[in-house]
């Protein structure tokens, strides 16, 4: 096609509810205006065609690639199926736009910038990267986010830096101080602090919810014949279920 009439082909297709074949996808990759073409697709407005023109600029590994995924992951209002393909491009090892990455998180604040630290938490080994989680954990604005980057990081540095963080800052809520705990426990490292939030509405939403599954799953036990276990003697033993358990935990305020 040395017109380049494909695109306006693949262009038609897609926006009346079509689908572009295969054989298609595979001779418009081979024409080189692909890379300039595919670019002011992913920009259109029409989902199908930003889409199908986002997986295969992916595929192009272009600089041209690179700048729309980098455009989309700083752009919080950029659309959504676009900036998916910009995490999944942008976070699969490319180390030569790591420098880049780091630059541009500099500059951006907001969903912009947690978005973009999500994408920075996947290049493993680089301190610039691990330093940059630490700092943007200690301003609080989404702990429970930056605890979990952290640990998906998987420096057992962090370690440390987690647990202090929960010491230095009273003031966290029931939900920080619980993915702090899980972060802590993900990288191999023992949790032992202990804070009170009989007075966090966290808290006592969460516990509300658990109580009621609680006497849910009790009454149902109420209501179901228990069924007896084979006798082992001349007399029979029932079985001690888990929810018998919880029956007694009620009754007698603890477990078997």
């Amino acid at each position: 096609d040395k017109k380049g009439l494909i695109f306006d082909y693949i262009t038609e297709i897609l926006s009346s509810g079509g689908e572009v074949s295969d054989v298609v996808t595979e001779k418009m990759l081979q024409n080189p205006d692909a890379v300039f073409e595919l670019p002011s697709m992913c920009r259109s407005g029409n989902e199908a065609l930003v889409s199908y023109a986002a997986e295969n600029l992916q595929k192009t590994e272009s600089k041209e690639a690179d700048e729309v995924f980098l455009e989309a992951a700083a752009n919080a209002e950029a659309n959504p199926a676009l900036r998916r393909y910009a995490y999944e491009y942008l976070s699969s090892g490319k180390e030569r736009l790591l420098d880049e990455l780091l630059e541009l998180s500099e500059t951006l604040d907001g969903d912009a910038k947690d978005f973009l630290m999500e994408i920075l938490a996947c290049y493993k080994g680089d301190k610039r990267v691990y330093y940059a989680l630490v700092t943007m954990l200690y301003r609080a604005e989404n702990v429970p986010l930056y605890a979990d980057l952290l640990a998906k990081y998987d420096d057992p540095a962090a370690i440390d830096v987690l647990k202090s963080f929960a010491d230095e800052n009273p003031e966290i809520n029931y939900q920080e101080f619980l993915e702090l705990r899980y972060a802590v426990e993900r990288l191999g490292g023992e949790w032992t602090a202990e804070k009170d939030f009989s007075e966090d509405p966290l808290f006592i939403s969460s516990s509300t919810r658990t109580k009621k599954r609680a006497e849910k799953t009790l009454w149902t036990n109420w209501k179901r014949p228990l069924r007896p276990k084979p006798p082992t003697s001349a007399t029979t033993i029932r079985t001690v279920t888990s929810a018998d358990k919880i029956c007694i935990f009620f009754q007698k305020g603890t477990f078997l």
